[in-house]
């Protein structure tokens, strides 16, 4: 039997390792993937909107304009790290977290919302986290078809996942930066927009940021104008090819029939 060319096994064996080096350094690359979060703008402006980055992309919060701290940010108290509520996600420790948050606000017997948009970036399964949550029962109404973790919280079994993807506090809280939780939504994300309840009776408000991996944060594709225009240029030359191609088709057979 002969034996294969000992060139072209040095060939094989080399694409082999190549290979092997590659999904290893795809796998290292994806361990030391770190979190990032938003970075706020300093505001000290109660009116339910902030601003930030998430590295080149503009952040932009819009929330129930409250009478309490709702869009102050930038300074609101916060350290993901070590506060109680936070401080078990992982990779809480990564250098690239910012200690700070947002205010966002209830008002007295009114719904209220929140709506977080990216700036033209999209987030794969983005974390948020809230700290200052009060001695009440307060709700974050979501989307019912996002998939939600709870990644951690204090008190412990302080918060859980109601029906319809109501993410709900049970009233243990006592307004400190340690009573606070953590979610992540499972999907791509360009904006995120929850309702809060509207049962309060009286206003409150909580510390917000949003984390994510910093390989899943990508820039939202538009197609250009010029390049839809060429897709309907193509699919208009291939439809009139193939009504040529019938209309030829159906002459060829006329003549046919008429030789007959």
């Amino acid at each position: 039997m002969t034996g294969e060319n000992p060139m072209i096994l040095a060939v094989k064996r080399g694409l082999a390792l190549l290979s092997l080096t590659t999904l290893l350094t795809m796998a290292t690359n994806k361990a030391e993937a770190a979190l990032i979060s938003v970075d706020w703008d300093l505001d000290n402006t109660p009116d339910g909107m902030a601003t930030g980055t998430f590295g080149i992309y503009g952040v932009t919060l819009t929330s129930t304009n409250g009478t309490t701290n709702g869009g102050i940010a930038g300074n609101f108290l916060a350290n993901w790290r070590t506060d109680l509520g936070t401080n078990d996600v992982p990779g809480i420790n990564s250098p690239g977290i910012v200690q700070e948050g947002a205010a966002i606000d209830w008002v007295t017997g009114q719904s209220g919302f929140v709506t977080v948009d990216f700036g033209g970036a999209t987030l794969t399964n983005p974390i948020l986290l809230f700290n200052f949550a009060d001695g009440i029962v307060e709700t974050f109404d979501f989307s019912d078809n996002i998939l939600i973790t709870i990644l951690d919280q204090n008190p412990l079994n302080s918060v859980s996942i109601a029906s319809g993807n109501i993410i709900t506090t049970n009233g243990s809280h006592s307004n400190s930066n340690h009573d606070g939780f953590a979610i992540q939504l499972t999907g791509n994300f360009s904006s995120i927009t929850f309702n809060t309840n509207t049962n309060l009776q009286r206003s409150e408000s909580l510390g917000f940021s949003v984390f994510v991996d910093e390989q899943d944060i990508q820039e939202v594709v538009v197609p250009e104008p010029s390049s839809i225009l060429g897709f309907l240029a193509l699919g208009i030359l291939g439809s009139t090819s193939g009504l040529k191609r019938r209309l030829g088709h159906s002459e060829k057979d006329l003549k046919e029939k008429q030789r007959q």
